[in-house]
C-alpha cells in the first residue's frame, strides 16, 4: 500500500513538475513574445535587427562561461538527489567554478566591447547577460525536481520586464532600454533564485580535484551545447555580418523567436522535466518504467509538435501582418521555411534528454551535433550571400535532419525509423486534413472577413479537424490523454 501510495506521489510529482517546467520555459520566452507585436512596431525591424545582432555576438561569450554546467549539473544532481550532503558538495564545486570561467569571459568581454565601436553601447549593456551566468542554478532545482523554487520569484521579475517595456520603450531610439530591460530581467531573476538556495543544500567542503573533474565533464556538455550555437545563433551572426541589412536580421529574429516559442510549449518543458526523471529511472536501472515514460512522451510530443507544424504553415499568412504590423512580410516566408524544425528538432531533443544523456552516451551524441553544425557553417557560407536570411533558414532546416537522422539510427532502439513511422503516419494525416481546411477558409473567405476573424476561424476549426481525425483514426497520443483525464477525475472523487 505504502508502494502504491508513494508511486502515485512521484507521478503527480512528475505531472506537477511538467506543468509548472512548461510554465516556466514559456515564461522566458513568452515574455519578449507578449511584447513582440508593440517591440516590432516601435523599434521597427532595424532596432530589433540591431538586438539580434548584438546578442548573437555575447551568446558565444555567455556559453563559453557557462560551459556545459547547465545539462551536466542537471544531471548529476539528479543521479544524487537522494544524498543531500553528496549533491550539495557537487552543487558548490560547480557552481565554484560557473564563477571562475564567468570572470575570465567578462575579462574577454571587456576587452571585445572596448574595440567594437560600432555597436559599442548595446554590448557594453550585453555584459549583463554574462554575469547572470554567475548566479544562474535553475539547474540545481531541475535535478531534483523542485521547480518551483526556480519558478516563484523568477516569474515575478519576468513579468516586471513586460510592464518595464510597455511604461519605457517609447521610440525607435529606445533600443538601448529595450536591450537594458531585457538583460537585467534575466539578471535579477537568475539572482533570485538564491533566495531558496538554504532550503535546498547544506554547507560542504570543497575539494579543488573536484573541481576539476567537473571541468573536464562539463566540457564533454560543452561541446554539444556551442555546436547548437553554431546552427541557433551562428546564422543570425553570419546574417549580420554578410547581408549587413539590420532590417533583414530583425525578420529573421521575429521568425525564429516564433519558432523557439512554439518548441518549448509543445516539448521543451515535457522533456526538461522527464530527462532527470529518465536519468533517475537509468541510474535505479528500471528499465520498464523508463520505456513507458519514454513512449508516452514521445507520443504526447509528436501530436503536440506534428499539430503545431502544419498549423503555422496554415495561418502564417494571416498571423504575421496581424502580430508584427508592417515591414515583416518577408517573416512569412521565413516561417515557411522554418516551421519543419518544430517537429524534426524534437526528435532528437527528446532521445538526447530521454536517451543519450541518461544513458551517459553524450560523447557519442556530440558527434552528430558536431556534424550537423559544421554542415550548417558551410551551407551558411554558401547559401547567405545569394539568399540572403532565406539561405540561413534552408541551412538550418538540413542541418537538422541530418542530426536527427543520426540520432535515431544510432539510438540503440530505442526509437527505430519503423516506430516512428508507425506512430507519425496518423499524426502526419490529421496534419494534411487540417491543412486542406485551414487553406481553404482563407481562400473562400479572404476577400469577406477581416483577418482577425479568418484567422480566429482557422484556429479553431483546425484544431478541431486535427484532434478530430486522430480520434477516428484511435491515434495512442488522443488515448494517453483521454486516460489521463480519466484518472484525474477518479482521484478527485477518491
Amino acid at each position: 500500500m505504502k508502494d502504491n501510495n508513494l508511486a502515485n506521489s512521484k507521478q503527480s510529482s512528475l505531472k506537477g513538475n511538467i506543468i509548472l517546467n512548461t510554465f516556466y520555459e514559456l515564461l522566458v520566452v513568452i515574455a519578449p513574445f507578449v511584447t513582440t507585436p508593440y517591440v516590432s512596431r516601435i523599434l521597427t525591424s532595424s532596432g530589433v535587427g540591431i538586438y539580434s545582432y548584438t546578442k548573437s555576438i555575447v551568446t558565444y561569450f555567455t556559453i563559453l562561461a557557462a560551459l556545459g554546467t547547465i545539462t551536466y549539473g542537471k544531471n548529476i544532481i539528479a543521479k544524487h538527489r537522494d544524498e543531500k550532503r553528496q549533491y550539495s558538495k557537487i552543487f558548490w564545486e560547480i557552481e565554484l567554478l560557473s564563477i571562475i570561467t564567468s570572470t575570465i569571459c567578462l575579462s574577454i568581454w571587456a576587452v571585445v566591447v572596448f574595440f567594437y565601436s560600432e555597436y559599442q553601447i548595446y554590448l557594453l549593456i550585453l555584459s549583463l547577460n554574462i554575469v547572470s551566468v554567475i548566479f544562474d542554478i535553475s539547474w540545481l532545482y531541475s535535478g531534483l525536481e523542485k521547480y518551483k523554487y526556480s519558478i516563484s520569484i523568477n516569474s515575478i521579475f519576468r513579468i516586471i520586464g513586460i510592464i518595464c517595456i510597455f511604461l519605457f520603450v517609447n521610440d525607435a531610439n529606445d533600443v538601448e532600454i529595450y536591450v537594458f530591460i531585457q538583460c537585467s530581467t534575466t539578471l535579477f531573476g537568475n539572482i533570485s533564485m538564491w533566495i531558496f538556495l538554504p532550503k535546498v543544500v547544506s554547507r560542504v567542503k570543497i575539494e579543488v580535484k573536484s573541481i576539476i573533474f567537473h571541468f573536464k565533464n562539463t566540457l564533454i556538455y560543452f561541446v554539444p551545447t556551442i555546436a547548437t550555437t553554431i546552427y541557433m545563433v551562428m546564422d543570425k551572426t553570419m546574417i549580420g555580418l554578410i547581408v549587413n541589412d539590420t532590417s533583414v536580421s530583425g525578420c529573421y529574429e521575429q521568425a525564429t523567436k516564433i519558432i523557439r516559442i512554439i518548441e518549448i510549449a509543445t516539448f521543451s518543458g515535457f522533456n526538461g522535466v522527464t530527462g532527470s526523471r529518465a536519468s533517475y529511472l537509468v541510474a535505479k536501472n528500471e528499465q520498464n518504467k523508463f520505456n513507458v515514460l519514454f513512449s508516452k512522451n514521445f507520443h504526447i510530443m509528436s501530436f503536440l509538435t506534428i499539430g503545431a507544424f502544419f498549423g503555422l504553415i496554415c495561418v502564417a499568412n494571416t498571423f504575421i501582418p496581424l502580430f508584427l504590423g508592417d515591414g515583416y512580410e518577408s517573416t512569412i516566408y521565413l516561417i515557411y521555411i522554418l516551421a519543419p524544425l518544430i517537429f524534426i528538432m524534437s526528435i532528437s531533443n527528446i532521445l538526447d534528454r530521454l536517451y543519450y544523456i541518461p544513458n551517459s552516451k553524450r560523447r557519442q551524441s556530440n558527434k552528430y551535433l558536431i556534424i550537423g553544425s559544421i554542415i550548417n557553417f558551410v551551407l551558411n557560407l554558401c547559401l547567405i550571400p545569394v539568399l540572403s536570411s532565406y539561405g540561413a533558414a534552408l541551412s538550418s532546416v538540413i542541418s537538422e535532419v541530418i542530426i536527427a537522422f543520426l540520432y535515431v539510427k544510432f539510438s540503440n532502439n530505442t526509437l527505430n525509423f519503423k516506430n516512428l513511422f508507425i506512430i507519425l503516419w496518423k499524426k502526419f494525416f490529421a496534419g494534411l486534413v487540417m491543412f486542406v481546411i485551414c487553406l481553404g477558409i482563407n481562400i473562400v473567405l479572404k476577400n469577406h472577413l477581416e483577418s482577425y476573424w479568418i484567422l480566429s476561424l482557422q484556429i479553431i476549426s483546425g484544431f478541431v479537424a486535427y484532434v478530430f481525425v486522430l480520434f477516428l483514426l484511435r491515434d495512442e497520443s488522443i488515448n494517453i490523454v483521454l486516460n489521463t483525464i480519466k484518472n484525474k477525475i477518479k482521484n478527485k472523487k477518491v
